[in-house]
């Protein structure tokens, strides 16, 4: 028993010890150095992350779950909290890697370009932020994956109290920190929508904010969780905001091909704009809204169908994204009446 441990232990090691360098040299031996690296989709995941962990979780939760994995055990309760702290950071690392994605192919698409050559470019250096965010995401399972490998297993005799604070004290913390990371949160979305883009016929900031969209996605979620009533408000928001990112971008998709049939360029520009807003609307309401007040809630019924949410609607988005290029790279063949 003893020798198995032992050897579990060095597999853990091994992969840990080895998994930095293997990232490094595949980025090394990649065929250009320079471009695996983006500053702003570094920046975008890193803050972005830090930021929804605030909005998340109280500062001692976000303490035990660092314990765990410096190998302390904590008590039940703790620990279960420690394990889905690291779930959702590892979520919070893909959203934010496809939001990034989206981010740049807005930027490519409103900013003048040179050919299919410079569009297919820049469009795989936005593919670079979802690689991030999957990188992250998977360092940030581990821990998580680990936990559970370990539910039912017999406790050790020596188990650490969790860190915790009087619960004025905490409240008062928790609050702070929510509220710390809203504003970080705010700040890098107003970073998005306002930071410099190169010259071109169309502002990113019109792609971003489609107000029919956003009214679309907001008051489709809104909708959905008054209906649900109280018992699953903070899931019935997670599934709300998606639910209605999906309608709107299918409608948006519904206009786009009608402008084909149509001949019409502004109305294809109009559909895309429209399908397109309506993910980011979708995703930055997960991202503010839905994901922080789930995580914040210690409810865990209607868990399966959140984590469907989770992972479900940054493939859809990418999809769309897929779907965008393919109809802007489609010339539209105009008949001379």
């Amino acid at each position: 028993m003893s020798a198995s441990i032992n050897g579990n232990n060095m597999v853990t090691m091994v992969v840990r010890i080895g998994m930095p360098p293997a990232l490094i040299a595949g980025l090394a031996f990649s065929g250009r150095f320079e471009y695996p690296l983006n500053l702003r989709w570094g920046i975008l995941i890193f803050v972005g992350e830090i930021a929804l962990l605030l909005m998340g979780f109280k500062w001692h939760e976000i303490v035990n779950a660092f314990r765990q994995v410096g190998g302390r055990r904590m008590a039940a309760g703790a620990s279960e909290r420690s394990t889905y702290f690291w779930e959702a950071a590892a979520r919070n690392a893909l959203q934010l890697g496809v939001l990034g994605t989206l981010v740049g192919f807005v930027i490519q698409i409103c900013s003048n370009t040179s050919g299919q050559a410079g569009f297919m470019f820049a469009l795989g250096s936005a593919l670079l932020s979802t690689v991030y965010g999957l990188i992250l995401a998977a360092i940030l399972s581990t821990p998580a994956v680990r936990s559970l490998w370990t539910i039912g297993a017999a406790q050790a005799a020596e188990t650490v109290a969790p860190i915790d604070a009087s619960p004025a004290g905490r409240e008062s913390a928790g609050r702070w920190g929510h509220a710390f990371g809203h504003v970080v949160f705010l700040a890098l979305i107003l970073w998005i929508l306002f930071s410099p883009a190169p010259a071109g016929p169309t502002m990113p900031l019109d792609w971003f904010v489609h107000w029919p969209a956003w009214l679309v996605v907001f008051g489709g979620a809104l909708a959905l969780g008054m209906m649900s009533g109280r018992t699953f408000k903070t899931n019935s928001l997670v599934l709300g905001f998606a639910c209605a990112g999906l309608i709107g971008s299918l409608l948006g998709v519904v206009q786009a091909l009608q402008g084909f049939s149509q001949a019409s360029i502004a109305v294809v520009s109009e559909g895309i704009t429209f399908m397109i807003s309506s993910c980011f609307a979708a995703l930055v309401g997960l991202l503010a809204i839905g994901l922080p007040l789930q995580d914040r809630s210690h409810n865990r019924r209607g868990m399966s169908l959140s984590r469907l949410v989770w992972y479900g609607f940054p493939v859809v988005t990418l999809l769309l994204i897929a779907l965008a290029t393919l109809m802007v790279m489609v010339p539209i063949k105009i008949e001379n009446p």
